[in-house]
């Protein structure tokens, strides 16, 4: 996160983030995505938007409606958008998932909202990966080591 700090777990980052600011976690499968979101909202500082939820055609009226999705939860929350699959039509190509995360990431900003983003990095080529790095503060891209 930081340049010679350590960070202990996803909700202490979370934390550190400044008004308006995002991280974005990109992880390995739909599977550890859950694992990511379960972990923030359980300690209550945060509230989930699965994109699952947002019926739309396009990643820009995805946007809309979790604006509109966005103006009930509570403003003191962590923001936590999970986007690992799903069978609508934004969600199926990437330039619909880019869209979305570009229009609803300004939405979130303007708030000044915290977020964190959960995304299966199966879905985003490196050149989008590349992009969405450069466009947020924190970019976390998790992966397995190995298993025992």
């Amino acid at each position: 996160m930081e340049a010679g700090k350590r960070i202990e777990s996803l909700q202490a980052a979370a934390a550190r983030l400044a008004r308006g600011e995002q991280m974005i976690v990109c992880v390995p499968s739909a599977e550890h995505a859950v694992t990511c979101r379960t972990s923030l909202v359980a300690g209550g500082v945060a509230a989930a938007l699965m994109s699952d939820s947002l019926e739309a055609k396009s990643g820009a009226l995805a946007a809309d409606a979790g604006k509109r999705a966005l103006a009930l939860l509570p403003q003191k929350k962590i923001v936590v958008i999970e986007l690992a699959g799903g069978d609508r039509a934004w969600q199926r190509n990437e330039s619909g998932r880019l869209q979305f995360i570009e229009k609803f990431s300004a939405a979130l900003r303007r708030r000044g909202a915290k977020s964190v983003w959960i995304i299966a990095r199966p879905l985003l080529s490196d050149a989008a990966a590349a992009r969405l790095k450069d466009e947020s503060r924190f970019f976390v891209d998790a992966f397995l080591i190995g298993r025992t």
